[in-house]
């Protein structure tokens, strides 16, 4: 497709049947014109840009509505009605190309039928379509799939690494927090003498505590140096395969190295609270 006073190449358009009331069913926002003719009936020979199309014929969305643009495959030419935003019509994987919308009486191609239905009663709504089709098309086979299974197989692998990855968190974390407790645990018991001669030396359970939540403080930090920069990469790499992406921040790594901090200072201090509050005389002996 290109400009019809244009010499330049011709410009790769995907293009889709549609009508009037595509742009409303589908919720698509018109940046300027019309989805096709929307009073008077239909006009022929009309034609529906997004965004990128009209950038990759050198228009802008003022300039190109009523704009000749021709049709190189069917060496037609088409005036556009109007210019709808850019929406992702497949995976977030692939960038937007360039798209026409054509009327369907103009379009002689395979044609669906969109249509919105109360979400209350989908059965009953699925069996008035269905007699309804059945009478105007009685030889045609009535098939049906919901827009929102569609979106969902666009994305099923990434659902699946979503569960997965939520099941390895919460089996890490298990895992982590197990370690810490049996590490102390393990710690305490092999230096309860130490702790009962500074309980007899005047120390209190706080310093106690401290005392244990620094050692492991420090390991817990350079646990996070090592995990956060081949984190960081690791995902960097995965969002590589999408052309629209988030971007990282430390925000979220922040938040699971607090989290991870809180929890373990919690064990750490039920654990020291315990060996703390025995008879100090009583453990000196059992030595």
């Amino acid at each position: 497709m290109q400009p019809a006073n244009s010499n330049g190449s011709p410009v790769l358009v995907t293009s889709y049947s549609a009508d009037e009331n595509y742009a409303a069913t589908f919720g698509l926002k018109i940046v300027s014109g019309t989805c096709f003719a929307q009073s008077g009936g239909f006009i022929s020979g009309q034609v529906v840009l997004n965004e990128s199309a009209v950038k990759a014929l050198g228009l802008t969305p003022q300039t190109a509505v009523n704009a000749q643009v021709k049709s190189v495959s069917a060496n037609t030419t088409f005036a556009v009605a109007g210019v709808v935003k850019d929406f992702n019509y497949s995976s977030l994987q692939e960038k937007i190309e360039p798209i026409a919308f054509f009327h369907v009486k103009d379009a002689q191609a395979y044609r669906y039928l969109s249509l919105k239905i109360k979400t209350k009663d989908i059965a009953g709504s699925v069996d008035q379509i269905r007699n309804k089709w059945k009478e105007l098309s009685p030889n045609t086979p009535f098939e049906y799939n919901f827009m929102d299974d569609k979106f969902q197989s666009l994305y099923q692998s990434e659902l699946q690494l979503k569960k997965a990855a939520g099941i390895a968190t919460v089996l890490n974390l298990v895992i982590v927090f197990l370690g810490i407790f049996g590490v102390v645990t393990f710690t305490l018991i092999k230096r309860t003498r130490e702790i009962a001669v500074r309980k007899v030396l005047g120390a209190d359970i706080k310093n106690i505590i401290l005392l244990f939540a620094k050692d492991y403080a420090w390991l817990m930090l350079l646990a996070n140096i090592i995990a956060w920069p081949l984190t960081y990469l690791i995902t960097d790499k995965w969002l590589q395969g999408y052309a629209y992406r988030i971007q990282q921040d430390i925000v979220p790594y922040l938040g699971v190295c607090l989290f991870v901090f809180i929890t373990a200072f919690a064990m750490i201090a039920v654990q020291c609270l315990k060996a703390g509050s025995a008879n100090p005389i009583k453990s000196l002996r059992a030595e």
